[in-house]
């Protein structure tokens, strides 16, 4: 017989497994945008999303947000947190700019 922490792990191993197995059944046909979207509405935690200032990737996010309701409705959420690193480019490749951005990732992951 099993204790309860190791039937209760063996469980969330069950779970996610299970989980990833529907997931292989996503439409192949949905972009990576509306499965991102979907992800992020079906997410009860907190979610830091962090952005980069110079970057044009970044800017097409953005733009998403505002011309889209659905990403509006989900960004508007109390549990997701968005930051813009100023002028930093889409890798970060400033120093400085890595140093913010690791010093934000370490804060949102000690909450």
């Amino acid at each position: 017989m099993l204790s309860g922490k190791v039937q209760s792990a063996f469980t969330d191993i069950q779970n996610f497994h299970q989980q990833s197995r529907t997931s292989n059944d996503i439409n192949k046909q949905e972009n990576f945008v509306t499965q991102m979207l979907r992800g992020l509405n079906q997410f009860s935690g907190t979610c830091d999303i962090f952005l980069s200032g110079n970057d044009l990737t970044a800017d097409e996010f953005k733009l998403l947000i505002k011309s889209n309701k659905h990403w509006r409705e989900v960004m508007a959420r109390a549990t997701i947190n968005q930051q813009i690193i100023c002028q930093a480019d889409h890798t970060s490749s400033q120093r400085d700019k890595q140093s913010q951005l690791i010093e934000l990732v370490c804060k949102a992951l000690a909450k």
